[in-house]
């Protein structure tokens, strides 16, 4: 098994709001999640389980713009926005990650400084977790970011469940099925991944993470393209926001 699970997935956008009720118009549940202290952004969450999907925007765009290579997440909102509501990278959860930071520095990599992350979600709680970031790009592809929630996978679900952030969701169980991510070197970039990140490799272009594809297709406009996801009532949608596509099977 992987050290790394496809965690989240970062869509930039100009009004959390927005976003928000165009996911209730298609059935999809999405929350406000909270400030993140210092980074001068702020975000929107909707869980799909584990795997989950993150708007971001930013509430000060000089202190989000500050952070430069270390926190890519933050300052690229800034690179983004207004203009490119879209996707930006995904999100690879690990276990360890001090360790994990080491074996990519070995790498080769363009690694950043190990960072500690908070996020506001309400008056009297806080979520804390621990990331880094790499900083180049592959074939024109955004590297993911690495990110550790200093708890089990399970203890995490039973904080979500708490939270009522889990199957809220109109339609139904909604689940993600993959990221569809468009390169000119699609089977280049898909193997990269697979010997940087250990993801299985089930095809030249295809990767899976737990019950998740990453799937490259070839392509001139790099970059995420789509989320798709398995509907259990069978209702279809397929909508954009931005530059970004939300559809079903």
């Amino acid at each position: 098994m992987s050290k790394y699970s496809w965690d989240h997935t970062v869509h930039y956008v100009n009004d959390l709001e927005k976003a928000i009720d165009t996911f209730q118009k298609h059935g999809l549940f999405a929350k406000f999640g909270g400030k993140h202290t210092g980074k001068g952004t702020e975000n929107a969450l909707a869980y799909f389980g584990l795997n989950y999907l993150e708007f971001l925007t930013t509430y000060d765009r000089k202190l989000a713009k500050l952070q430069g290579n270390n926190g890519l997440v933050y300052s690229d909102s800034v690179n983004y926005l207004p203009n490119n509501e879209a996707f930006s990278r995904i999100a690879l959860r690990v276990h360890g990650i001090e360790k994990i930071h080491q074996e990519l520095l070995k790498k080769g990599l363009n690694v950043g400084q190990l960072e500690n992350g908070i996020r506001k979600a309400s008056k009297n709680v806080e979520i804390k977790w621990k990331i880094f970031t790499i900083a180049e790009k592959f074939h024109g592809v955004n590297y993911p970011f690495i990110i550790d929630w200093q708890v089990t996978d399970s203890e995490r679900l039973t904080i979500l469940e708490k939270s009522g952030l889990l199957n809220q969701h109109p339609n139904g169980d909604i689940t993600t099925d993959r990221i569809v991510i468009e390169s000119s070197f699609p089977e280049a970039v898909a193997a990269h991944w697979h010997d940087l990140f250990e993801l299985k490799q089930i095809a030249p272009t295809l990767l899976q993470s737990n019950q998740q594809t990453i799937e490259f297709v070839k392509g001139n406009d790099v970059g995420i393209r789509e989320l798709i996801y398995n509907h259990p009532n069978n209702t279809q949608f397929d909508f954009k926001i931005g530059n970004g596509r939300y559809r079903t099977n």
